[in-house]
């Protein structure tokens, strides 16, 4: 997507080998060390000459002034999140002249916190906006040294998300992009899975190379930016009703019965001999007066509406058949009569992850509780790295 975006120069944006061979201008290089390798001659520069010098030349041709209506027509579209290794704003910039505000951030940015954010772009070589004489060799991925410094995108929260992305979502749009990056190359190749939704949209006139390279990682458009726009225009109503609403696919809400139950002899005969207990008969329990005491009523409820309330996890622990189950529905039905919604684990094979992160755009004060943590080791994680501050995690424990 850089075609048709101009700079402080008025000229078009430079592809890696044009960066490279205007560093070997400015830097007035040798011929013997004149180069098409965008990380040698950066390197070789910021060794031989001020680097001041060479982040002058990247604010002029990656500060971007305009960007054309194929990019507009683009980024105006229902995208989940985008990725680039672009250092210029054109992603920002074409979604503003399209109506939408899109916010940038590179990898320095805590994911947990932006992660759960719509409209986000995230510019994992780093951004113009942050370029800097501290940037250049680190988070600003140009050099070389930038590429294997601690900061690069492989050891950061954001390579976590970007996997869980590609995984989840229902297709992967790559517009312009060469592969050049070994650490994307890597994410492909190793989850197949990924090729049949990936589609990369090339020049109309693309090398036999280019194809060949791409085609290894997913299914190869050479239809040009201006053919994507024109798809996207045409698609334009299915794009904007896709996953209007939205079903929970793991996790279940549970749903408080405000019936008046009569306990019978069966019943207690029922719990005794077999564990069978009534989700209702308990939470009727719970909200009312027992006429005739069948269930006691844990003095815990209370604390653990304090700990909730002050955002903080759960275990409940005891041994195998001394009621963890029970206290469970009666934490639900007192949570929920106070206006905090419980959900619970329906499918282990359902998407957990994009149903926690559904849930936590909500806002509303949400517990989810799961029956032995071990069961459920990747949904703590994905809990762990988004954070979610209006959800909390009440975990079933045996001795």
């Amino acid at each position: 997507m850089i075609d048709y975006t101009h700079n402080l120069s008025s000229d078009e944006t430079s592809e890696a080998k044009g960066l490279a061979h205007a560093i070997c201008d400015l830097g007035n290089f040798p011929s013997d060390v004149r180069d098409d390798d965008l990380r040698f001659v950066t390197e070789y520069f910021i060794a031989n000459n001020d680097k001041s010098e060479l982040i002058d030349l990247l604010k002029k041709k990656y500060t971007i002034t305009s960007t054309d209506d194929v990019h507009n027509t683009i980024c105006k579209a229902k995208w989940k999140r985008f990725y680039t290794t672009n250092y210029d704003k054109s992603i920002e910039i074409a979604s503003e002249n399209s109506g939408k505000k899109v916010e940038c951030i590179d990898i320095s940015f805590q994911a947990n916190s932006y992660y759960k954010r719509e409209n986000l772009c995230i510019h994992l070589n780093g951004s113009i906006d942050s370029l800097n004489l501290d940037s250049l060799e680190n988070t600003f991925k140009l050099s070389t040294s930038s590429y294997i410094s601690p900061e690069s995108f492989i050891q950061s929260d954001w390579h976590y998300y970007f996997k869980k992305d590609l995984d989840r979502c229902s297709a992967i749009f790559f517009v312009g992009y060469s592969m050049y990056d070994i650490e994307i190359q890597k994410i492909l190749y190793e989850n197949s899975l990924l090729k049949e939704k990936t589609y990369f949209i090339t020049r109309e006139e693309s090398s036999r190379k280019t194809i060949f390279t791409l085609s290894k990682f997913g299914n190869v458009l050479p239809i040009g930016v201006e053919g994507f726009a024109k798809l996207i225009k045409e698609n334009r109503d299915i794009l904007e009703n896709y996953d209007s609403d939205y079903y929970l696919q793991s996790l279940s809400k549970y749903e408080l019965s405000y019936n008046q139950v009569d306990i019978q002899d069966s019943d207690v005969e029922s719990m005794i001999m077999f564990g069978k207990t009534d989700t209702e008969s308990i939470a009727d329990a719970v909200l009312s007066e027992q006429r005739i005491p069948y269930i006691i009523i844990r003095s815990q409820l209370e604390r653990v509406r304090r700990f909730i309330e002050n955002n903080r996890n759960i275990i409940l622990y005891s041994d195998m058949g001394n009621g963890k189950s029970i206290i469970t529905t009666q934490i639900h039905a007192y949570l929920t009569a106070l206006s905090i919604d419980c959900y619970y684990v329906s499918d282990l094979e359902g998407d957990f992850i994009e149903d926690i992160d559904h849930l936590s755009k909500s806002g509303k004060k949400i517990v989810i509780t799961l029956d032995s943590y071990e069961r459920h080791v990747e949904l703590l994680q994905h809990y762990a790295y988004s954070l979610p501050d209006n959800i909390n995690i009440i975990d079933l424990l045996q001795k």
